[in-house]
């Protein structure tokens, strides 16, 4: 692109006159006269004239000069602070790289782990069921299933069978579960004997914790601060005595009556016994309240010869009803 001149058209002039200067040589052939004669051309007077001109432009020029000098220091400024920003630019690209490496490096650890690795099987044949030990080795059963039965219903509990650890909820009594063989005696309440095996009470519902102790629990309630109360009234709900056992010797096939006194006990009560000491295995006892404040213990001997014991004191304990 045509740049335009700094300097003004008499300087311009002046300039383009300037090789005149070149013409102001010495030829001796042509003046040998010296400096007045006419060796000397006659252009060189009239660019003498024009050196305020010329140094105006040589001035002119020296500041055009200068200008396009600051101008091109701007530009390399300009230039340093554009490369700066795209190093830092690089410099940002590079670190996006590298994260986006390590990403791919760890997506293939991923891939890796998952590749030839064992996947569950989403439906084994052994879904449902539960693994069982023997002798034989592990085997599988189905699972246990809980079946719901009401309270009114739970006689029925005796005509169902396992399998092994099937689980029955009897409302407002508890969890049961089933296992095979004999269990404790069936009362109704903790345990249904089946003809393979036994419902057992596992867990308690609420509902029968509170029949049995609904009433201790009212009477810490009510109590409120006066824990000396609430104790007085529990310790009133179970009373303690004593039976002294004389008896040395129980016949075959018949039994022996002992009775013990525990102040407050009414018929229907509940009674537990202890004996001082272990019995012949022939023996077997239970107690009861046979009238108020009166508890009979009967040793019993099943067997086809006498069973003997040893006289002592057995404690004796009253649970009073609701």
């Amino acid at each position: 692109m045509p740049q335009t001149s700094p300097l003004s058209s008499e300087e311009e002039a002046a300039v383009t006159r300037g090789g005149q200067y070149n013409g102001l040589r010495y030829d001796p052939a042509a003046n040998p006269y010296g400096l007045d004669g006419l060796g000397y051309q006659t252009n060189g007077p009239a660019a003498w004239n024009d050196t305020a001109a010329m140094t105006g432009a040589v001035a002119r020029l020296t500041e055009a000069v200068a200008a396009d000098a600051a101008s091109s220091a701007g530009a390399v400024d300009q230039a340093a602070a554009s490369a700066t920003a795209a190093i830092q630019s690089a410099t940002q690209a590079e670190t996006q790289a590298d994260r986006a490496t390590g990403q791919a490096v760890r997506a293939e650890a991923a891939a890796l782990t998952v590749d030839g690795a064992t996947v569950p099987d989403p439906s084994p044949a052994t879904a449902g069921m539960v693994p069982k030990v023997n002798a034989a080795g592990t085997y599988y059963e189905m699972a246990p299933q809980t079946i719901t039965v009401a309270y009114g219903d739970r006689a029925g509990l005796r005509a169902l069978e396992g399998p092994e650890g099937a689980l029955a909820l009897v409302s407002r009594l508890g969890m049961f579960q089933w296992a095979p063989g004999s269990g404790p005696p069936d009362d109704g309440e903790i345990c249904f004997a089946t003809t393979t095996g036994h419902w057992l009470l596992a867990t308690t519902a609420w509902d029968m914790v509170a029949a049995y102790v609904g009433a201790e629990i009212d009477a810490l309630a009510s109590g409120g601060e006066d824990t000396a109360g609430a104790v007085a009234a529990l310790s009133g709900r179970v009373l303690t005595g004593t039976a002294e056992v004389s008896v040395t010797s129980v016949s075959s096939l018949s039994h022996a009556d002992v009775t013990g006194s525990v102040p407050g006990a009414s018929p229907g009560d509940t009674v537990t016994a202890s004996p001082p000491a272990g019995l012949n295995a022939r023996l077997s006892w239970h107690a009861w309240v046979s009238a108020s404040d009166t508890i009979t213990l009967r040793l019993t001997n099943a067997a086809a010869s006498h069973a003997s014991l040893t006289a002592g004191t057995w404690n004796l304990t009253v649970f009073k009803g609701a």
